[in-house]
């Protein structure tokens, strides 16, 4: 099948501005229409867009972007990205690039389309305490989406960048076109990998995608992709987990509400209330944060399937996933549904914490959050959550060995080995 979704009108829009007066209220229209990809037949359906992609350079020659070349190294890096959040499988990609390259190499520019970002919260200390390690962190504040443009433009040129980790939203064109200009240092990061995303088939210096599904649609398209783990193992010991899932079941699971709400076959509380139905002593602790309706929408799910509303936890955010996890003695994960987190699946996997990963039937072939490591199930009916349960306590003495320690640390070193460059232009 196809995955590429029919941008030619939107690259029409751009191709017709042969002025920067005429480009600007085309950039702003386009960057501020992201809800079309959470249409039902695009969402899990479609990863591309030529057309838009193809009219890039015409934006770039508009605004009179300057090429820029040089050697690519870890020496001098720029990661640009639109916003982070406080919980999201992106944001702890581009936390751990910093963390390989370190603070005095990196800079990170955020394009702040949404205007969310208060340089408040960019100081030092708020910047560290969210696992960022970077000598600067900036942010746009231009107020059109054509100025911000030029502005992030003119910026990476005084930085002179040596490598660039671009990680933008699926409509962020202020980031795509700026950065035109620089792909032979650029390095698309295609973490939007279920929707499509603009610049996902320019041809930067590298482009590289997290999960296999997506891995090939893209080597599908003519892409030499490099395929890397979406992490790498932590550093330092690894906090262990005392209670096995035998004596008492304690599950978690970890994401924003946004994950949980997209239109699917079924409820989110369905999986819960099998869940917690499968083990009358068992409870689920929800991490990440939620709204008033989220909750509420929660309890009163719960209630009408005779479930204790007080056996769903909600501990609120949490810097680091696996610390909390180990806190809290988890000893089960589900993964969010319908949109599957496949970096919190492995943060949870490398405590040897077993994982239980919900399914549509016929699922979307670009949403397959099957992770590269042994120790989860699949469960494709809340009707098989018991029988996914006993296999998930059945993994729990393997996942707890030496043996399944260096599997982690094999499987998911491909993170590493790319951002230390040994794979960048595989």
């Amino acid at each position: 099948m196809t995955f590429d979704f029919d941008s030619s009108s939107m690259a029409e829009e751009v191709l017709s501005a042969k002025t920067a007066a005429q480009l600007e209220p085309v950039l702003q229209r386009l960057c501020r229409m992201p809800d079309f990809v959470m249409r039902d037949d695009v969402r899990g359906y479609k990863l591309f867009m030529k057309a838009l992609d193809d009219a890039v350079p015409h934006a770039a020659e508009v605004l009179a972007l300057r090429d820029y070349a040089r050697p690519k190294s870890n020496e001098n890096v720029c990661i640009i990205a639109t916003q982070f959040y406080a919980v999201g499988g992106h944001t702890r990609v581009a936390a751990d690039i910093t963390r390989l390259v370190g603070a005095q190499n990196v800079t990170i520019i955020l394009t702040d389309l949404y205007g969310s970002q208060a340089y408040r919260t960019l100081v030092e200390p708020n910047v560290q305490n969210a696992g960022f390690h970077a000598r600067s962190m900036l942010s746009l504040k231009s107020p059109a989406i054509l100025d911000r443009t030029v502005e992030l433009h003119n910026l990476l040129h005084a930085i002179r960048p040596t490598r660039i980790f671009l990680l933008n939203h699926h409509m962020d064109l202020c980031a795509v076109t700026a950065t035109y200009p620089f792909r032979s240092v650029t390095e698309f990061i295609h973490h939007a990998d279920s929707v499509p995303s603009v610049g996902a088939t320019i041809g930067y210096s590298a482009h590289v995608d997290l999960t296999p599904c997506v891995f090939d649609a893209c080597r599908g398209i003519g892409h030499e992709p490099i395929l890397t783990s979406m992490w790498l193992p932590p550093s330092g010991p690894l906090p262990k987990i005392a209670t096995p899932p035998s004596e008492r079941l304690r599950i978690a699971t970890c994401g924003h509400p946004s994950k949980y709400r997209h239109a699917a076959a079924r409820r989110w509380s369905d999986w819960v209330i099998a869940c917690l139905q499968a083990d009358p002593s068992g409870d689920l602790t929800h991490i990440g944060p939620v709204d008033d309706a989220f909750q509420k929408e929660i309890r009163a799910a719960l209630t009408a399937g005779d479930v204790d509303p007080a056996r769903y936890v909600f501990a609120g955010q949490a810097p680091n996933l696996r610390q909390a996890l180990a806190s809290l003695g988890a000893n089960l994960f589900l993964s969010s549904y319908p949109d599957g987190g496949l970096r919190a699946m492995y943060e949870a996997m490398s405590l040897g914490i077993p994982a239980i990963s919900p399914k549509d039937p016929g699922e979307r072939p670009l949403m397959d959050s099957t992770p590269a490591l042994p120790g989860w199930a699949a469960v494709h009916h809340p009707d098989g959550m018991a029988t996914a349960i006993t296999q998930a306590k059945a993994q729990w003495p393997s996942m707890q060995t030496a043996e399944y320690a260096e599997i982690v640390q094999q499987r998911l070193g491909a993170f590493e080995q790319y951002v230390a460059g040994t794979q960048a232009d595989a």
